[in-house]
Order: C-alpha cells, then sequence, then structure tokens
C-alpha cells in the first residue's frame, strides 16, 4: 500500500498493477476458497493471461486498509461506471460488508486536489 502525505492528510491506495512477464505475480491464478476455480472466473468469466495474483494482492491490501480504519473508496468512470475488475471488487467490499464510497474519476481529482494529497 502505497502512502503520500501532505500536512495531517494521508492517502492509501490497495490498487495493484501487475504490467507484464517481468513482474513474478504477472499470469499466476490464485483460486478462491469457495468455488475452487481460479478468481478470474468471477472477475471476467473466463481463465486470463495475466491471471489473478493482483486480486489476491488487492484483497490482503483492502482488508489491511480496513482494520487501519482508512476510509475505502471506489473511484469509477466518470458516467458512475465500474470496469469487471471493479466489479468484483466492489462484490468483495460488499460480501465483507465493508462501508465504502463511490465517485468519479472527476470527483476523486478534485478531492486530490482539495486536500493536496
Amino acid at each position: 500500500t502505497e502512502v503520500s502525505r501532505a500536512q495531517e492528510v494521508s492517502l492509501a491506495t490497495s490498487c495493484v498493477f501487475l504490467p507484464d512477464e517481468k513482474n513474478p505475480d504477472y499470469g499466476i491464478h490464485d483460486h478462491d476458497s469457495e468455488s475452487g476455480s481460479c478468481h478470474c472466473y468471477h472477475l471476467y468469466g473466463e481463465a486470463k493471461d495475466w491471471g489473478c495474483r493482483w486480486y489476491t494482492i488487492w484483497m490482503k491490501q483492502t482488508c489491511k486498509a480496513s482494520l487501519a480504519g482508512c476510509k475505502l473508496v471506489v473511484v469509477t468512470k466518470d458516467d458512475g461506471s465500474l470496469g469487471h475488475s471493479q466489479e468484483g471488487e466492489v462484490r468483495f467490499l460488499n460480501s465483507k460488508a465493508f462501508p465504502h464510497e463511490r465517485v468519479s474519476t472527476a470527483e476523486f481529482a478534485l478531492m486530490l486536489l482539495e486536500c493536496q494529497c
């Protein structure tokens, strides 16, 4: 989890990006304990070449953030819609009953400017 601080304000992200085969976690498939299949199936409907290790890392980081009392924010597209991966992330947040707020990318940018994070 990356944290940047400006005065008394902090911002943390549990975002995970495994850009290519050079990353050791790229292409790794982790299995969902409930379904037995890899997370790709509930995220995308099929296994993907890039794998779903990113999702396992994201879940751990998000649980850590929630336990630390962080405010969880889901950043949507400007029209309020989510991508496939984000839909899975929001299902996870809801399944854990983690309170979270949805804001568009434009709203999030304004939040950052206001807090000067």
